[in-house]
């Protein structure tokens, strides 16, 4: 491992590298650029076409390393180190993956990521973006739980791509098991405000109707055997109609 200080910024940041990249790297001046999500790179410039055009360190050590496959992006495993330029962490990454292992937006106000306060219900909403959907995971009277869902959340979508607002997630570090009970005890708590325990169903002799109001009209969504069904498909289609303002009778949705 090695070293390659930069410039810029008031100086003191360093780069760091596997040692047979070192001289190969070294033959440029870096310095340290902050881009708009406050991550630090190490970039160099090079005048292409004409222009002025900024390096980055990682994307010379991946083309060294035949990381490069069709001009895909580089991504930093450990995305909270983005001067780390070391082979072990960098891999090949989609736009979209990449995307997937930032932390927290700059405007993000909860301090977690994927988790914002609705104002005028007062729950903490979860949510994570899918395939360019942004789904809603559930709204929560504590922000923990809401963390919660968003964490169960990203690795099962994001997989090894999942991070937080402290950098990628390992499920091994974590009680998943715990976890998941968690949000089963929050799915199984009925609300109180309806005869059957649950928004949207009413009993209908042995079965269980689902339905929900939306603009103004009623809309029939089915007849199930058991009420949990029930409001399952009722959640699903509020979700679906009104998203993060839904009402929900499970907090979670996987």
């Amino acid at each position: 491992m090695a070293e390659i200080s930069l410039g810029g910024m008031g100086g003191g940041h360093v780069a760091t590298v596997d040692d047979e990249h070192y001289e190969y790297l070294s033959q440029w001046n870096w310095y340290a650029s902050k881009n708009k999500s406050g991550n630090v790179y190490a970039v160099r410039q090079e005048t292409i076409g004409g222009k002025r055009t900024n390096i980055r360190m990682h994307r010379v050590v991946a083309e060294l390393a035949g990381m490069m496959i069709d001009g895909k992006p580089v991504d930093h495993k450990e995305s909270g180190d983005t001067l780390d330029n070391r082979e072990s962490n960098l891999r090949p990454a989609s736009q979209a993956e990449n995307g997937r292992n930032r932390g927290k937006q700059r405007n993000n106000t909860s301090g977690i990521k994927g988790v914002s306060l609705h104002k005028a219900t007062g729950k903490h909403t979860a949510r994570i973006e899918v395939g360019g959907i942004l789904i809603c995971l559930g709204n929560f009277d504590d922000k923990a739980d809401a963390k919660i869902a968003y964490t169960l959340g990203a690795i099962k979508h994001h997989g090894e791509f999942a991070a937080d607002e402290n950098g990628p997630i390992d499920p091994s570090k974590l009680d998943i098991a715990a976890m998941e009970a968690r949000m089963a005890e929050l799915r199984n708590r009925p609300p109180i405000n309806s005869t059957t325990g649950y928004v949207g169903v009413t009993r209908k002799g042995n079965k269980y109707e689902s339905a929900i109001r939306h603009q103004g009209k009623r809309q029939y969504l089915g007849t199930y055997d058991s009420p949990i069904r029930a409001a399952f498909a009722r959640d699903l289609k509020a979700t679906e109609l009104q998203g993060d303002k839904a009402r929900l009778n499970f907090a979670f949705l996987a």
